[in-house]
Formats: structure tokens, C-alpha cells, sequence
């Protein structure tokens, strides 16, 4: 396998999914005993989630027949795991070098999820149980205004936050002066809001004020000056599926209304009709003009709050299953809804990845990497040597980007060894910084200037004090660290056995590639001017060769896959396979 599919197959294998609800037991019950080794309850249900989002509900609705079908993948991959390992090939000094380099980079990693974002996320969860509806007020001012703008923008935040505590209601002071031109029409609402959805700065206002309260001290952020006010909080849904019939409006050229009159009447009608017990789906695949659902009873599918417009969203998220709604009016016309499904809040250990996955895009992240490393600098004692540091630059130029210049060939062996920096006793040469920029970082794309190259020494820096911090923790030691390092091992022992057991032995001759087009001819035949015509050998050579080795593979890993079950026999517990996914 290539380096880069290998590393792609190892990023998908790591972004695992833990779904540990009574968890010690499930790594206690076996569904399946594969020679001396088995597959755990815990193992089957974390990779059968892995495989389909993640999503528990789904998970919950299988039969025991697509267990059957995952755990037979799960068995075949085990079987070449086993397989591998026993012909040595961990061993190999390519392996070794593989695992060395993962293990480096993966510890970083480890490190910034352990101290890092798992703090955070776990707010974050708590935090999504929650949806809040917020207005504001906002006065612009940015943060390299000058000293008078300030003044100005407080002078006015004071104004605002006397009238509010003299009783004036909230969306009325919003209207007359909040600048935010979006909402000042109504009165500053910023509808419903949840964790992860907004600045950081913000988010911690409306979490820590209760509904009915406003901030009586302004926020400040790198847009301006806000007073929030909490108008509702409540516990929230992952998702709810829906279905709608969509009476449109007819317009015209110009883009009027026609008969706006008959348009709600024919939604009325349809309305009373499903009152008196007629079947939704059917009166949305006759009378909706939605074309993208109404070919399918008007199924919208799961969607979150704030993917449609708030008059139908805020319908949507009061329903119950199975009710239906009154009409709606929208910008596409008038709408019925029925809510069909309710997918609740999922438990934290199926969503942590989905939630780190939002966290490392937010700024909060970014905001809260930089004030831990701040402190970790000090702890450590990081020292640059500003002297060494502008040697290093009087090399570079400044007018191309870090990552497009060959820093390998721009110093001589002996200005690599030169210390730009110190950390923990650990000096960090040019040769540090040329072995950084080897692996994927957002320096490189950034011009080389002088901050900048000061920037790329102490992002060189950070990751030894990243490599300190995990041993100083021990985390080589901790089970979830041992068992991702596992995954890579296993993933490049089976990589390496597919290619030696499998794929070198599927091999197609011209000859087979001829019999089977041949063999196969009304297949390629097709008709140009009333005349019948047949695509040549060479036009489907390769979709031929294709098929061919895509049925040999199937062929030559079944066999293989036979003999393996004879040196390591499997046993499977369909009875443990039913407990799956329950609570």
C-alpha cells in the first residue's frame, strides 16, 4: 500500500467512536473467538458505529443479520491481523520506522485532545443540552479604534444600559439603537442559539445568564460592544424528522403574487383534509410542489434547528411525533408540517469526536492552544536566542512563503547545528526547524517575515514541550493511547498482507481479457444511426481488466481467508450479538 493511502486508511481507523455505556462488561462478553485472540462486545460496537456516523439510534435498529454481515469483516480483518503478526512482519525495519514516526506525531496529537479539547468538549456537551433564545444590542467598535471611537461607543452603551434599568423593554431600546442592521428590526432577537454556534466571549454571556436577565457590564468582543439578553432556555433535540406539503405561490414576471387567495384556500383545503384523517404522505406526493420531496410523501429527512426559516423551524421544534401543524406561512408559500421522528440528545462518548471536530475549527480552540502553551513556555523555560533567530532569517526570503523555500539546501551542514532556541535543557537547532516543516503545519503557507520565522521557532518549540508533557504525564501508559497505536500497528500489518497474500497473486492475461469481451460482446453493443455497432476491445480494456481482478480478488481472498480459519479457528456467539447497543 502507498504511504499516503496507508496514512488516509490510519486517519479513518483513528477517528473512533466510544460508545461505553456498561463498557468494562462489554470488553468482558466475547461475540466471536478468532484462534487465542477474540472480538469483544465493546470492539464490535465501537467499530459498527465507526461505520455508520456514529449514529446510535441507527445502530439500535439492526438486525441481527447486519451484525452478522459487519462481524464476518471484523473476523477477516482479525484473521490477517493474526496472520501478520505471526510471519514477523512487526519486525521489519519499514515497520518499525512507520511506527516510530506515527507514535511522534500521534503523541502530540494525544497530548492537545488530553490537556486541551477534552476539557473544553465537556463543556461543550454540557453546554448543547441546552438551546437558548438571546437578543442583543450592539455598538461597533474594533479593536484598533482610536481613543475617541472607544469613548463614543461606551458613552452610547451607557445611554443604553441606563434606559434598560430604568424598565424600558428590551426589544423596544434594540430597535431605537442597537447598529446591528440584520436584527434591528426585531428588536435584536438572534433566535436560538447552542454551544459551539457562536464566539466564544459570547457563548459564556448567555450561559451564565438567566432567562429574563440581560449583561449589565457590556461584552466585549473583536466586532464591538454587545448587551445580551436571555429570553428562554430549554433542553434541546439532536434532530427531528419531518415531512411537509408545500403550497407554493404563483408569480409572475415581475415577481407578484397571483391569487394569493386561492393559493390559501388550496392549503386550507388540504389543511381540513388531513384533519379528517386522509394520509399525509399521499396528499403530499399529490398536491406539493416541493419536486425534491414530494416524490416521497414530503420526507425531509433529520434536520437541526436553523436549517429552515424560523417561522418553520420554530413550528418544527414544538411538535410532537405524529402531530401535525397548522398552516404555515413561508417564503415559498403556505406549509403543512408533520414531525415523523425525534432524535434526542446522544450520550457524550458517541459524540466526542463529532464534538472535537467542532471545537478544533473554533476559535476558542485556537484561543485556548495559545494561553495553555503560553504557560507551558514559562514552565519549561523556553529561551530563544534573538541573535541566532536573525541569522536564521538573514538567509530567508522574505518575499516567498516559509514552506516554498528549500531550507535543506539553503544551510550548510554546520549552520543546522546552530541553537535558536533552549527548552528544558534541549536546544532547538535549524535542523529542528527543517525536520517541523516535514510534517503538515500552518506555518509553511505563511510569508517569511520576522515575526513570522519567530513564530515557526516557537511552533518548533511547542512540540518538544508537547513530547515533555506527555512524559512527565506517562501518557504512553494509557490504555486509549496503547490501543490507537494498536490500530496503526494493525492497520499496516493488514495492509502489507493483502498486498503479499492477495494482490500479488491477482493477475489478468490479455487472453482472459479477450475471452471475457468475447464472451461478453452484446454487452459493449450499442446503435448510431439505426446502425448497431460494438465498442472495441481497446475502448473497455480497462473496465474489463477491472472486473476481472476485482472477481480474482474475491476469489484469492476467500481461499486465503478459508485456509486462516483452519490455523485459527472461529467461533461465533450469536446470542452475545443480540445484547449489542442495548443500555
Amino acid at each position: 500500500m502507498h504511504r499516503k493511502n496507508l496514512y488516509l486508511f490510519i486517519v479513518i481507523s483513528l477517528i473512533t467512536v466510544f460508545y461505553i455505556t456498561g463498557c468494562s462488561s462489554k470488553k468482558r462478553i466475547t461475540v466471536a473467538d478468532v484462534g487465542d485472540d477474540k472480538i469483544t462486545l465493546y470492539e464490535f460496537e465501537k467499530e459498527f458505529l465507526k461505520s455508520i456516523g456514529n449514529n446510535l439510534d441507527s445502530a439500535k435498529k439492526t438486525t441481527l443479520k447486519d451484525r452478522m454481515v459487519f462481524l464476518d469483516l471484523l473476523i477477516k480483518y482479525k484473521l490477517k491481523v493474526l496472520d501478520g503478526r505471526e510471519k514477523g512482519l512487526l519486525e521489519s525495519p519499514e515497520l518499525k520506522n512507520e511506527v516510530s514516526d506515527f507514535k511522534k506525531q500521534y503523541m502530540i496529537n494525544y497530548v492537545i485532545d488530553k490537556e486541551i479539547v477534552e476539557p473544553k468538549i465537556k463543556q461543550l456537551y454540557e453546554r448543547k443540552k441546552y438551546e437558548i433564545r438571546a437578543s442583543h444590542i450592539f455598538i461597533p467598535l474594533q479593536r484598533t479604534a482610536l481613543p475617541q471611537d472607544s469613548v463614543n461607543a461606551y458613552q452610547k452603551i451607557d445611554v443604553i444600559l441606563k434606559r434598560l434599568n430604568s424598565g424600558e423593554d428590551f426589544s423596544l431600546v434594540a430597535s431605537e439603537m442597537s447598529e446591528d442592521p440584520s436584527l434591528k428590526l426585531n428588536g435584536g432577537d438572534l433566535y436560538w442559539i447552542t454551544g459551539g454556534m457562536t464566539i466564544p466571549e459570547f457563548e459564556d454571556a448567555i450561559y451564565n445568564t438567566k432567562p429574563g436577565k440581560y449583561t449589565e457590564i457590556p461584552l466585549r468582543s473583536n466586532f464591538g460592544l454587545h448587551i445580551v439578553k436571555v429570553t428562554d432556555k430549554k433542553k434541546r433535540v439532536e434532530s427531528v424528522r419531518g415531512s411537509h406539503i408545500l403550497i407554493q405561490e404563483q408569480r409572475d414576471s415581475l415577481n407578484n403574487i397571483i391569487d394569493s387567495i386561492g393559493t390559501l384556500d388550496k392549503a386550507k383545503d388540504i389543511l381540513n383534509r388531513l384533519k379528517n384523517g386522509e394520509n399525509f404522505e399521499a396528499l403530499a406526493n399529490q398536491f406539493s410542489n416541493d419536486p425534491a420531496t414530494s416524490g416521497r410523501g414530503g420526507d425531509l429527512g433529520f434536520f437541526e434547528r436553523r436549517r429552515f426559516v424560523p417561522s418553520f423551524d420554530s413550528v418544527a421544534f414544538t411538535l410532537n411525533v405524529g402531530e401535525i401543524s397548522d398552516l404555515i406561512r413561508t417564503p415559498m408559500g403556505w406549509e403543512v408540517l408533520k414531525i415523523t421522528e425525534i432524535k434526542e440528545y446522544q450520550p457524550y462518548e458517541t459524540q466526542k469526536d463529532n464534538l472535537k471536530n467542532l471545537f478544533k475549527r473554533s476559535e476558542l480552540f485556537r484561543e485556548s492552544q495559545r494561553e495553555y502553551l503560553k504557560k507551558a513556555r514559562e514552565f519549561y523555560g523556553l529561551q530563544i536566542d534573538n541573535g541566532a533567530v536573525v541569522i536564521f532569517a538573514a538567509k530567508i526570503d522574505t518575499a516567498k512563503i516559509i514552506g516554498g523555500q528549500n531550507l535543506d539546501s539553503i544551510f550548510s551542514e554546520m549552520e543546522k547545528n546552530i541553537t535558536l532556541a533552549n527548552i528544558s535543557g534541549q536546544n532547538i537547532t535549524i535542523k529542528n526547524i527543517i525536520d517541523y516543516l516535514k510534517i503538515p503545519n500552518e506555518i509553511s503557507n505563511m510569508m517569511a517575515t520576522n515575526q513570522n520565522l519567530q513564530l515557526l521557532v516557537e511552533s518548533t518549540a511547542d512540540n518538544i514541550i508537547y513530547t515533555l508533557i506527555a512524559e512527565d504525564k506517562n501518557f504512553e501508559k494509557d490504555d486509549e493511547f496503547k490501543e490507537e497505536m494498536e490500530v496503526f500497528e494493525n492497520g499496516f500489518l493488514v495492509s502489507k498482507v493483502e498486498l503479499s497474500e492477495i494482490m500479488s497473486k491477482v493477475k489478468i492475461t490479455e487472453n482472459e481479457m479477450l475471452n471475457y469481451y468475447n464472451t461478453n460482446k452484446e454487452t459493449y453493443k450499442y446503435t448510431e444511426k439505426d446502425s448497431v455497432k460494438y465498442r472495441t476491445f481497446d475502448e473497455v480494456r480497462a473496465m474489463i481488466s477491472n472486473i476481472l481482478q476485482d472477481e480474482r480478488k474475491k476469489s484469492v481472498e476467500n481461499q486465503y481467508i478459508s485456509a486462516l480459519k483452519q490455523k485459527y479457528p472461529v467461533k461465533i456467539y450469536e446470542d452475545k450479538l443480540q445484547e449489542a447497543f442495548m443500555e
